[in-house]
């Protein structure tokens, strides 16, 4: 499969997930930095069609709200995601 063509944006999203220690949770990304969810979300959504990320559902939803899907790259994303990363940085010292 090629690798998805991502919007700054979308590498932005790409970049805190390949340097978050933890699964993250779209909503609390958007928030955090600003990004549109619906970027956020859409971004998640094409590393998982590209194999490059995983989403598992909190086994509890919490008090009055449904249970949030954390993703994390794979193995094969994080891989993908330090050349793509390391590419666009060099693209940006030019």
């Amino acid at each position: 499969m090629t690798a998805p063509t991502l919007s700054a944006p979308q590498l932005r999203v790409l970049r805190i997930l390949f340097n978050s220690a933890e699964p993250l949770w779209a909503l609390a990304v958007a928030r955090s930095t600003g990004i549109p969810h619906g970027t956020v979300y859409g971004t998640f959504r094409v590393l998982y069609d590209h194999g490059w990320a995983v989403g598992d559902t909190e086994t509890s939803g919490g008090t009055g709200r449904p249970a949030r899907v954390l993703y994390r790259l794979t193995k094969e994303g994080r891989a993908q995601a330090a050349t793509l990363l390391g590419e666009t940085e060099k693209e940006n010292t030019r």
